[in-house]
């Protein structure tokens, strides 16, 4: 299962996005970037997404196979650490953009840089 998730965060669903990108704009985009773009966005947005909300829903999953922490004590600490993760992608997409900074109004490269 483990597996499965990492192989769907690393490789599945950026490769996805980038396909779906590629197909819907109509835009040219350098592909390089836009890999760079959602392999980020998977890994550092979606994972701790799911992440938390396994922690938050499952705090003993997480105490017991991860820290192997035992202690009902700890379920607390692990749901707080769920909800830390949850916050982690609202606050890493107001961070990655700037408010009022729209990709479209950046300059363009220069032809030897692409």
């Amino acid at each position: 299962m483990y597996f499965l998730f990492v192989a769907l965060f690393l490789f599945v669903l950026p490769a996805a996005s980038v396909l779906a990108e590629t197909l819907l704009s109509n835009r040219g985009a350098d592909l390089m970037a836009l890999v760079g773009k959602w392999f980020v966005f998977w890994s550092v947005r979606g994972r701790p997404f799911i992440a938390g909300l396994r922690q938050v829903a499952q705090p003993q999953f997480t105490a017991g196979s991860i820290f192997q922490i035992k202690d009902r004590g700890a379920l607390a600490i692990v749901s707080e650490l769920g909800f830390a993760n949850l916050s982690m992608g609202p606050l890493t997409t107001t961070a990655a953009q700037p408010a009022g900074v729209d990709d479209r109004d950046l300059p363009e490269a220069p032809r030897e840089c692409r």
